[in-house]
């Protein structure tokens, strides 16, 4: 309808957020210093809140790997899903899991 059309105003909140993600390259063998860190790392640093655990010491992420595996794997809709910002892509989600699965 062209009347409907032109008395539109764009409201700021009108907008569209889009993520994209590119393919994380599989690892033969997933290592703290090759993927788990530079993963884990970030989010450490984006969320220095979590001080009780350390995402950027590999010991610290060993010892609660069960806890870490349980919050990134809950449901998208619940609000204790890690991370926060649910911009972690399934390839690399994937990969992390296997690899906090061997220390529990």
């Amino acid at each position: 309808d062209p009347a409907l059309a032109s008395s539109y105003v764009q409201s700021p909140d009108d907008i569209i957020s889009i993520q994209v993600y590119s393919q994380q390259p599989e690892f033969a063998d997933i290592t703290w210093e090759n993927f788990v860190l530079p993963t884990l790392g970030l989010y450490g640093k984006l969320y220095p809140v979590m001080g009780f655990l350390d995402l950027q010491n590999e010991q610290s992420v060993i010892d609660n790997a069960e806890n870490i595996y349980n919050y990134l794997n809950k449901d998208f809709a619940q609000p204790a899903l890690m991370p926060v910002t649910r911009d972690l892509s399934a390839s690399r989600m994937s990969l992390l899991n296997r690899w906090l699965q061997q220390y529990f």
